[in-house]
């Protein structure tokens, strides 16, 4: 999975990495928008606990409505990324882990979407109160693991 932090001051981008170098303008770091990777977590204590584990096209969906004891794990769940938007193509369909938990608790499936910030957390839809998933930080990844590159008008140092 690859990690990395940028840092934009004048013409200079500083991109701290753990895979190759890849050059970054100033204008493309803050547009960043790529398919979620990596686990999202959020919560409103008491109320509701949400875990999304991303993998290449399935997520581990853990959603623990603590106050009413309802909980959905879908290990596995295929979700799609576009525009921004996860969204979930067989939520609607019999026999899909996460939208037959949903049902089975009275709740309409098509409202559960998220929407990625531009701060790279994400916004989860359920049809109440919006939920921001911050990106959890490996513990597996060592500090061995990171290289430093300066991109400093157009030359990688």
């Amino acid at each position: 999975m690859m990690k990395f932090v940028a840092l934009t001051v004048l013409a200079m981008t500083i991109v701290v990495s753990n895979a190759a170098p890849v050059i970054y303008s100033p204008s493309s770091v803050s547009n960043v928008t790529s398919s979620p990777d990596g686990t999202y977590e959020g919560s409103v204590p008491f109320i509701i606990d949400v875990s999304m584990a991303f993998n290449i096209d399935t997520v581990d969906v853990d959603i623990n409505v603590k106050v009413a004891h309802q909980t959905v794990k879908c290990p596995g769940e295929p979700f799609d990324f576009s525009g921004g938007t996860v969204s979930f193509p067989n939520i609607s369909k019999t026999g899909d882990c996460m939208g037959d938990a949903l049902r089975g608790q009275h709740k309409d499936p098509s409202k559960y979407t998220m929407t990625q910030n531009g701060d790279g957390s994400l916004t989860f839809h359920s049809g109440f109160p919006d939920l921001k998933l911050k990106q959890q930080v490996s513990t597996s990844e060592s500090d061995s693991d990171i290289s430093l590159y300066v991109i400093y008008y157009s030359a990688c140092y």
